[in-house]
């Protein structure tokens, strides 16, 4: 047989499953691979022949997604593991074709925190110096894009080599608080104080 199930030579509370590729090997002996394991603290470890958590997921080759959690109905996946370069990397992608997609965090309300176990706000950034960067490719515009529910009066701040202030509505004054002690009015006008 290629498969065992025992307590992985614990004296007692673990049950492992073993497997072994070759034909007609024995899983229970020392060149079977170790498939799962359940401890007897109800932790269970995939690839592993120990667990300290509730699911241990272990994958011994570098810059490879380890897991995969997958909406067969919905043709899409979110892929856990690692990129070259040894950085930790949850991405998107579809089922069929493996093509990237889109993640939301929190699509149905709550905060996200970054740096902070007690966000205040939908994106809170707890940083000293750069809190959050924008990078582009070549000379490409960098962007922070602001509107309200509707879609009217959007306001951008870029660059593109200078830092610009930019409306969409001609007729909105771009403000600098407090007490607009600084307005641009549509007509280039700029009025300080």
């Amino acid at each position: 047989r290629n498969w065992s199930i025992g307590n992985g030579g614990s004296a007692f509370g673990n049950l492992t499953f073993a497997v072994s590729a070759a034909k007609n090997g024995n899983a229970g002996d020392a060149t079977a691979t170790n498939a799962m394991i359940i401890t007897s603290s109800s932790n269970v470890g995939i690839n592993t022949t120990t667990s300290s958590y509730k699911l241990q997921v272990d994958h011994g080759t570098a810059a490879q997604y380890a897991s995969s959690i997958r909406n067969t109905a919905d043709n899409l996946q979110l892929l856990l593991g690692t990129t070259t370069g040894g950085l930790l990397n949850i991405q998107g992608k579809t089922i069929s074709s493996n093509a990237a997609y889109q993640i939301a965090l929190n699509a149905e309300g709550g905060n996200v925190g970054i740096g902070t176990a007690t966000p205040n706000s939908p994106l809170h950034v707890h940083a000293d110096g750069i809190g959050i960067r924008l990078d582009g490719t070549a000379n490409t515009t960098r962007k922070l894009f602001f509107r309200s529910t509707s879609t009217t009066n959007p306001a951008e701040i870029y660059a593109d080599g200078t830092l610009r202030l930019w409306t969409e509505d001609a007729g909105t004054d771009i403000k600098l608080e407090p007490a607009d002690d600084i307005l641009m009015n549509p007509g280039g006008n700029v009025g300080i104080g």
